[in-house]
């Protein structure tokens, strides 16, 4: 495998990016979370024609057209749902663990008592929604977080020791590691903020290239 990088952790600060940095993987996360699934799919956890209605199956608030989606829509992004959380939702940062999934589920409820955006199964729809649908999906049969799973069912065996969730730590804001850079109103703006974690299943995955 060649590896080569090229450019600064920081723009304008000089400091280089090297081999060993952390980087954020954005929706490649996505095929994690379908990896993690599928082989809980393989341990007869789960199916891929595992429904919503069989996830919360005494849930009166979900809308009817939701109860036959399964994880195969949601994976192939023909579940219905809506691209993206609302403004409030990608705003949040609960704390992993408990908190993180109740948050998780608190937001995919929300998005399950309305109508689905488009006809369960009939129209692709790329969907950030989706993944975090099936990530609370597993987090309820599994009993432990997205995250927990993700180290369990592929970093583990992979032998993945690098990889983290959001953005990569810079100790001490010392540019010890990549910062994010975006173009806002024609500036390049940099930063250390990510994705709600809430969203984790669909992109939040940090890894160094090596892994």
């Amino acid at each position: 495998i060649g590896l080569s990088v090229s450019g600064e952790r920081k723009k304008g600060d000089g400091v280089l990016v090297s081999q060993q940095d952390l980087w954020h993987i954005g929706s490649i996360t996505k095929s994690f979370t379908a990896t993690m699934i599928a082989r809980l799919i393989e341990k007869g956890d789960l199916k891929w024609d595992t429904s919503i209605k069989d996830v919360f199956p005494d849930e009166k608030n979900i809308h009817s057209e939701w109860n036959d989606v399964t994880l195969g829509n949601l994976l192939a992004h023909t579940s219905g749902a809506t691209p993206n959380f609302s403004l409030l939702v990608s705003l949040k940062n609960p704390n992993a663990g408990s908190e993180r999934m109740a948050a998780r589920e608190s937001a995919v409820r929300y998005i399950l008592s309305q109508r689905p955006e488009v006809t369960p199964g009939e129209t692709f729809v790329y969907s950030n929604v989706g993944y975090t649908i099936a990530g609370v999906i597993a987090e309820k049969k599994a009993g432990v977080s997205w995250e927990n799973l993700i180290r369990k069912e592929v970093f583990s065996p992979l032998g993945i020791e690098s990889g983290g969730f959001g953005a990569p730590k810079d100790i001490e804001g010392k540019l010890s590691q990549p910062w994010g850079h975006k173009k806002l109103f024609g500036f390049t703006k940099s930063g250390k903020d990510d994705n709600t974690p809430i969203i984790g299943p669909a992109g939040t995955i940090h890894l160094s290239l090596n892994d």
